[in-house]
């Protein structure tokens, strides 16, 4: 009743991949050059960069569940003969 009764006009949906390249980069204490002797100076440039740090994973977080949400309305818009039912 809600699905296409037609295999043979199923076409599946073109899903655009999501990658590491496409989300925000993770700041790191490490990313500068250095001999990494004093690991005070290491730990405290990880306590600077925390705040940093949980923004970029709350960006990354963000848009990896919108890339989801349109990935699931792509497939379920090629599933359902109303696209209506796709919305929900």
């Amino acid at each position: 009743m809600l699905g296409k009764e037609e295999r043979d006009a199923f076409t599946p949906a073109v899903v655009v991949r999501l990658t590491a390249d496409d989300l925000p980069r993770l700041p790191s204490a490490y990313a500068e050059a250095d001999d990494y002797t004093d690991l005070l100076a290491v730990a405290g440039r990880e306590f600077q960069l925390r705040p940093q740090l949980e923004l970029a994973h709350a960006e990354r977080i963000a848009r990896m569940a919108s890339h989801l949400v349109t990935v699931v309305e792509q497939v379920a818009a090629a599933g359902f003969a109303d696209s209506r039912f796709a919305a929900e």
